[in-house]
């Protein structure tokens, strides 16, 4: 074992949040949310920091994950046992863990290294106190010499962009999607439902960066519900992806199956002319864009009403334009599940394979070859928008079978995605089929186990 390695080791250990970690682990198996709050950590803020720290256990074979629970493996047994004299006896307790090729090393832990900081902006985004050189390099426990070499890789690669506010300088993401394409980024499901979904706390400073705040009380305590503006950005970021790569779908499907009727529907001069009308419609996009509330939609229907209508009729117009904005979000999430029923998951990747998003860039330099292709990543980002919405359909009273349906439509794609759905003809059934079928084997499963 090499010097190297040694202070290699002493680092992982060194961190008071890897510590606490391996500590709370030995003798026990938790879940991700009771490993954050054995550390003293708040599931709501520090998921993006946790993650880092937790991948280097894992990654160090001091941690494993075994279902949706993470305990030590026996070397990180042999690690809590030993961690008061861990420096003496780290040559020989590393011996089968130690990396070979030094510049492959390198690469790999500035590559992980890069994604914990992109983790940690979305995580701690809401506060630009926390997203400073020195915050980042506190919170990670990433020297600040190694760290700023980061830092300035991420700008050059248009990932991160540095914000002047004030007498500080806080790090914000900038192009997110620059760090799936040359950078490999990813994310496991629920550690990007995580970062990405509305947190609830007081805020607290004066340089707190939210989309859609609201302040509410909670047991005689007022908090705010809210979404960081570095996690809104990465959700728009990701679900304009989706739309952008299944736009490749729609043109195949619609080569396929709709051209022929549409041109019998409004024939082919029609069609013509209005594809020498794509200037105009860019224009008519902007006024029919709405603001995406249901109660605003109607605030301004009514305005211009010359008799109010009685309250019930409001009502149900609110529900039907939310019940109509639903539906159309259905409708192009069924079209991608459509494709998945005929390619499959292997045959999606395939089919996508190669293709630009449309929201991406080309950064230039003596960077690698970009590598365009859909991340699933894109879709978890979608389906949880959808549930966002179902919310929202909730507390309006909207219909249930629809809502009902636009979650299972939500969970089947995460677990079409999530299993590998190999396409109906493989499978027997459609994929909502193929879900409720495996839903129910899960469930089962379950009441065995209990």
């Amino acid at each position: 074992m090499t010097t190297d390695g040694t202070n290699g080791v002493l680092q992982i250990i060194s961190n008071p949040i890897r510590k606490s970690a391996i500590k709370s682990l030995k003798g026990n198996s938790m879940v991700f949310s009771e490993v954050m709050r054995a550390c003293g950590l708040n599931p709501n803020y520090d998921s993006g920091p946790f993650y880092y720290h937790l991948s280097v256990l894992l990654d160090s074979n001091i941690v494993e994950k075994r279902s949706n629970k993470y305990q030590l493996t026996q070397f990180g047994n042999t690690i809590a046992d030993f961690i008061g004299t861990l420096q003496r006896e780290s040559a020989f307790l590393l011996k089968a863990n130690e990396p070979q090729g030094g510049e492959r090393m390198e690469k790999t832990q500035s590559k992980r290294l890069g994604q914990a900081v992109i983790k940690y902006i979305i995580a701690k985004g809401h506060d630009w106190d926390k997203c400073t050189e020195l915050a980042i390099s506190e919170g990670l426990g990433i020297q600040r010499d190694v760290l700023r070499g980061i830092l300035d890789e991420l700008v050059d690669l248009h990932v991160l962009q540095i914000r002047e506010a004030g007498n500080i300088k806080p790090f914000e993401l900038d192009i997110i999607g620059a760090a799936f394409d040359y950078m490999s980024l990813s994310f496991t499901k629920g550690e990007l439902n995580d970062l990405l979904s509305v947190k609830e706390g007081k805020m607290d400073g004066d340089n707190w960066i939210v989309s859609g705040n609201v302040e509410c009380e909670v047991d005689g305590k007022k908090i705010n519900r809210y979404r960081g503006q570095a996690a809104y950005t990465a959700l728009g970021v990701l679900i304009g992806r989706f739309f952008d790569y299944n736009a490749y779908i729609d043109s195949e499907w619609e080569s396929i199956f709709n051209s022929s009727r549409v041109e019998k529907a409004f024939g082919k001069k029609t069609l013509k002319d209005l594809e020498l009308l794509i200037p105009e419609n860019t224009s008519f996009e902007k006024i029919i864009e709405t603001w995406p509330f249901p109660t605003r939609w109607i605030n301004k229907d009514l305005q211009y009403m010359e008799e109010m209508p009685p309250n019930e009729d409001i009502r149900k117009m609110i529900i039907k334009t939310y019940e109509m904005y639903l539906h159309y979000a259905m409708r192009r999430l069924k079209g991608f599940a459509s494709f998945l029923n005929e390619k499959g998951y292997e045959g999606l990747h395939a089919f996508l394979r190669g293709k630009q998003a449309y929201q991406s860039i080309s950064v230039g330099g003596n960077l690698p070859t970009p590598d365009w292709r859909f991340h699933d990543e894109y879709i978890w980002a979608t389906t949880l928008a959808l549930r966002d919405g179902c919310k929202i359909g909730e507390k309006l009273g909207a219909n249930q079978n629809l809502l009902r349906e636009a979650r299972e439509l939500a969970d089947a794609l995460d677990m079409a995605l999530e299993k590998k759905y190999k396409g109906a003809k493989v499978e027997g059934s459609n994929m909502v089929e193929w879900y409720q079928t495996n839903k129910s084997v899960e469930f089962m499963q379950g009441s065995n186990v209990k």
